[in-house]
């Protein structure tokens, strides 16, 4: 399945990735990050970022199932 490409880098988005820009940027964006370069925008880490996405999905969220 296509979830597109990182608007910085180029590189296919996963399904979480994906998720996480519309769960943590926006629903609304037209740009989507892969997790190192959303990491860069938002001077987090990577391991952060999927902490973050593993949280949200213990939570039940609906965008990472």
């Amino acid at each position: 399945m296509n979830y597109g490409k990182c608007c910085k880098c180029g590189k296919a988005l996963t399904h979480d990735e994906r998720a996480l820009n519309l769960k943590a940027v926006s629903q609304d964006a037209s740009e989507h990050y892969c997790l190192d370069c959303l990491a860069k925008k938002h001077r987090s880490t990577r391991e952060n970022l999927e902490r973050a996405i593993e949280n949200f999905k213990k939570q039940g969220c609906a965008l990472f199932i």
